[in-house]
């Protein structure tokens, strides 16, 4: 069966579809570290013990904006939404669908206007 490469993903946030710039959207669903140590008991017997460092532990999103009017509003909104906002990430075919609950935008990014001008949004928060 052939697999089909996701290209065109859509992304809602608090329910409203944005229009971020194409193949700018990154996600990470956990964060957390993997901490690999290594035991021993003497002579040639050594084994791996692996532990996760949640201390840190987030979810992510990350993708670009253009600076439109309605961007920046959002970016306001989003900013003032602490731990309230919620991103879906869909693709057409159905073969992704995720929802990032209980994000913050991470800092309010620094506005570049132009043309070609994009403003990159990070999004952290819960877990998934």
């Amino acid at each position: 069966m052939a697999e089909k490469i996701i290209s065109n993903p859509q992304v809602l946030v608090n329910d409203e579809l944005i229009l971020f710039v194409p193949n700018s959207l990154k996600y990470i669903k956990n964060t957390a570290k993997t901490n690999v140590k290594s035991l021993t008991g003497g002579g040639n017997s050594v084994i791996t013990v692996h532990s996760k460092d949640i201390s840190e532990a987030t979810g992510k999103v990350t993708f670009s904006i253009k600076a439109t009017s309605r961007s920046i509003e959002l970016l306001d909104i989003w900013a003032n939404n602490t731990a309230e906002n919620v991103i879906e990430i869909s693709s057409s075919n159905g073969d992704i669908a995720l929802a990032f609950t209980g994000m913050s935008l991470e800092e309010i990014p620094d506005l570049e206007f132009g043309a070609d001008a994009e403003i990159e949004v990070t999004f952290l928060g819960d877990v998934i």
